[in-house]
């Protein structure tokens, strides 16, 4: 997973991308040496996807930028425009260095366990007698979901081709918890990366489209593990089903 941040342009239109700065250190040999080369190779060609659209203006990917949603619909419209970037910046990024299958799938690995640790330990370390209970827990929810989707989304580019995607190595498949919290999920959320064309040249009004459509699909994909957060007239409601 690329480990930088891509700023908003200033007032000059300069784009500033903060990156780690231990990976500007020398290695401590010429292998690992060369594997950091590699890295920030890559990370400049992902970060300049990033600056180029944000130099295209319109904040193409931010359809909540742009219109009104409810509090449950914003933070899912948010989080499926922020994947999809990220697929199409890791996939232009790719093309330049090379996929990363492996790394891809290490990251896979780490997410999962993330949030597995979320379910056994940090939702139930939340008082219930907490004020703040279903706020502080829709957080410490969707904050490791939003990890373990950014993750697919990085895989998915290492894996993209031409007509379609290539097909998924077994060792990721039989990671322990993939089959529970992925898998049924997963061939829908490559149909909608699909239909985003591999470049900066953003046609919004289609791309606004599958955005909807994949914050719909987060929706489903987080009610039917167990988490239902939606909108309702009072304001965003979320619930722990899987509890119940």
């Amino acid at each position: 997973m690329v480990a930088a941040k891509t700023m908003p342009p200033d007032a000059d239109g300069f784009v500033d991308i903060l990156i780690p700065v231990l990976w500007l250190l020398p290695g401590q040999d010429a292998e690992e040496t060369a594997e950091q080369s590699q890295r920030i190779r890559h990370l400049a060609a992902h970060e300049a996807v990033h600056a180029s659209i944000f130099h295209i203006g319109d904040e193409p990917f931010d359809l909540h930028h742009r219109e009104e949603f409810g509090y449950a619909a914003m933070n899912f419209i948010s989080m499926a425009s922020e994947q999809i970037e990220e697929h199409l910046a890791e996939y232009l990024g790719s093309q330049i260095t090379g996929h990363e299958v492996e790394q891809s799938a290490s990251n896979v690995e780490a997410s999962i366990e993330a949030w597995q640790n979320t379910l056994a330990t940090e939702l139930p370390a939340i008082p219930r007698s907490d004020p703040d209970y279903f706020q502080r827990g829709m957080l410490v929810t969707f904050n490791a979901l939003h990890i373990l989707w950014k993750t697919l989304a990085y895989l998915a580019a290492a894996l993209r081709a031409e007509d379609g995607f290539r097909a998924l190595p077994s060792d990721i498949a039989a990671l322990p918890g993939w089959g529970e919290a992925i898998e049924p999920w997963r061939d829908r959320y490559l149909e909608l990366l699909e239909e985003i064309p591999m470049t900066v040249e953003v046609n919004i009004a289609a791309t606004d489209e599958v955005v909807r459509e994949m914050a719909l699909h987060l929706q489903t994909w987080a009610d039917e593990l167990g988490f239902d957060f939606h909108d309702t007239p009072q304001g965003g409601f979320f619930r722990i089903k899987l509890w119940d």
